[in-house]
């Protein structure tokens, strides 16, 4: 069963795929500006471009996303400290409520 793709992914997508996009901004003063556009290939092409060319140029977020894309994302290692208390009770062991009761009152 695949997700539905939430709205903002969903306009990334269409845009990207397509070869022309159109866009019309209107400024707090009522000026209009256009914009298009264009490619011979889907948009996305475009934008893959620009971050090779970036990169090439030394942009290191540029680099980052390129290498996580084509390799993966590097693993990262956690560290965890502190002290962890584990009990396993069986049928001949005492009774919980007893050994949390004995464990607090050790602590204090």
């Amino acid at each position: 069963m695949s997700r539905k793709a939430k709205p903002i992914t969903q306009a990334y997508r269409e845009i990207l795929d397509s070869q022309e996009v159109r866009l019309e901004l209107v400024t707090g003063d009522g000026e209009v500006r256009k914009i298009e556009i264009r490619s011979q290939n889907k948009l996305s092409y475009g934008v893959a471009a620009a971050v090779i060319i970036n990169a090439l140029k030394g942009d290191i977020a540029s680099v980052k996303e390129l290498t996580d894309r084509v390799q993966g994302k590097a693993e990262q290692s956690v560290n965890l400290s502190g002290a962890v208390a584990t009990h396993v009770w069986n049928d001949n062991a005492e009774d919980p409520e007893d050994f949390l009761s004995r464990a607090l009152s050790e602590k204090q």
